[in-house]
């Protein structure tokens, strides 16, 4: 089904939240406030291209695919003892 998604082992994007560039992980703690790509452009002063760019290196450096992913491993990251189902957020859609 469209919308059903599968667990894809454990969540351990967290620790590799070392990996990023520190304009990465800027743009990584924007995502994380709700920023929309047009306005981490604007809060970063480079393009729109350009944080796509950097969204993509995020998701290839943390094995991730989607942003909600990504955010919930930031925020797993600022704090360990975070009280969601983030450890197991790692999902591909069910095809």
């Amino acid at each position: 089904m469209g919308g059903d998604f599968k667990l894809k082992g454990k969540f351990v994007a967290n620790k590799k939240i070392e990996l990023l560039s520190e304009r990465e992980l800027r743009v990584l703690e924007l995502m994380a406030q709700g920023h929309s790509n047009k306005m981490i452009a604007y809060k970063v002063n480079i393009t729109e291209a350009t944080v796509k760019a950097h969204v993509s290196h995020i998701f290839r450096k943390l094995e991730l695919f989607n942003r909600v992913s990504a955010v919930l491993a930031y925020l797993h990251h600022l704090n360990p003892n975070l009280k969601t189902k983030a450890k197991r957020v790692l999902v591909t859609p069910d095809d």
